[in-house]
This record gives C-alpha cells, structure tokens and sequence, in this order.
C-alpha cells in the first residue's frame, strides 16, 4: 500500500533537565489526546517512547485512532523486563516489555505486528515523494 500524504504522526514526550538532585530528567507524555480527526495518518511511530508512559495502553489506543485503515505503526521499545537496570530508572521508564506484551496492545487496538515476511519498504513506497 502506498502512502498518501506526507503526514507521519510521532507520539513523542518532552524531558525536563534540572540541576538539582532531587528532580533528575524525567520523561512527561506531551499529549495522550492528539490533536487530529480520526484516521489521519498513513504511517504512525512511537519510537522508544510507549516505556515511558503512565497508561501505554491509552497511547496505543490513541494512536490507533489517528492511524488510517492498514496504516503501519513503527513501535520500538526495550526488551525484555529482566534487563532491568539504573539506567532504565534515571531515564524514568515505567516498564519494559515481553514480545507478546506489545503483540496484545496492539491487537487490542485493532493493530498487528508485519510478519517477519513483509517488506515494510513496499508498504511504505511513495511516502514523501
């Protein structure tokens, strides 16, 4: 499937850096309601950002939303939950995930991973041209 705008929708989040010790970085969501009609966008990412927010199933759903029918959602995250370390809390992720975790938000959203199969080049041919 081509793509039929140039819109890309990113589900993205502010850092807030301060000098003091008791306010290290934190991760803020900028916005779980996203300013956009129902099924605006042919190509949707959230990259390195599900982990850090408070209720990851609302920002899938939110995405979801926004995403046109058949719109590819480029998900990158963590793995697995027992790679857990400091860094993990300094950069204030609220969790990491198991592979079958992310496969349930998204089928719960009406989402599905691309089979190891597809060629997301393809799908994506003509996006920005």
């Amino acid at each position: 499937m081509a793509l039929k705008s140039d819109a890309v929708c990113t589900l993205s989040y502010t850092m807030t850096l301060s000098t003091t010790p008791e306010a290290l970085p934190r991760a803020k969501p900028h916005r779980l309601q996203l300013p956009f009609a129902d099924g605006s966008f042919d190509l949707l990412c959230a990259l390195d950002i599900i982990e850090h927010v408070d209720d990851d199933r609302r920002a899938i759903a939110e995405l979801s939303r926004v995403a046109a029918r058949g719109a590819p959602l480029l998900v990158s995250t963590p793995l697995p939950p027992e790679r857990w370390t400091p860094s993990d809390d300094f950069v204030d992720h609220r969790r990491r995930y198991e592979p079958k975790q992310i496969q349930s938000l998204l089928q719960r959203n009406r989402l599905a991973p691309l089979p190891k199969s597809s060629n997301l080049s393809q799908k994506m041919k003509g996006y920005g041209t």
